[in-house]
């Protein structure tokens, strides 16, 4: 039976501490835009051309910082290491593409359109 840490669903992930704080990073990466996004309300919230203030560049590496931490934290805790190589995975010659295959080529031929 398992316990009730097994069922959480961090707890098969690198550090859910690390996660938290990454996404605490990028909230306050984007909480430090909105100043500036505010100062371009008369110019229709376009703010190219407009030099930036240090706000805006903590911000970014705030959010770039956090993207990271966030993505370490949700890594597996431990990774594959009994592999056997002597056994090759090929899909049979004759399978059918099913409903799954055409809509995920639809959804690339959307997206690269």
């Amino acid at each position: 039976m398992a316990g009730v840490t097994d069922t959480f669903m961090f707890s098969q992930r690198r550090s859910s501490l690390i996660f938290a704080g990454g996404c605490v990073l990028v909230t306050i990466g984007v909480l430090l835009h909105l100043p500036m996004y505010g100062m371009g309300r008369n110019m229709g919230f376009v703010l190219a051309g407009m030099p930036m203030d240090p706000r805006m560049y903590w911000g970014m590496a705030f959010i770039i910082i956090g993207i990271g931490a966030s993505a370490y934290g949700l890594l597996p805790a431990a990774t594959v290491t009994d592999v056997d190589e002597t056994e090759i995975l090929v899909p049979p010659k004759d399978a059918p593409l099913t409903r799954n295959h055409w809509l995920l080529m639809a959804a690339l031929a959307v997206g690269l359109r």
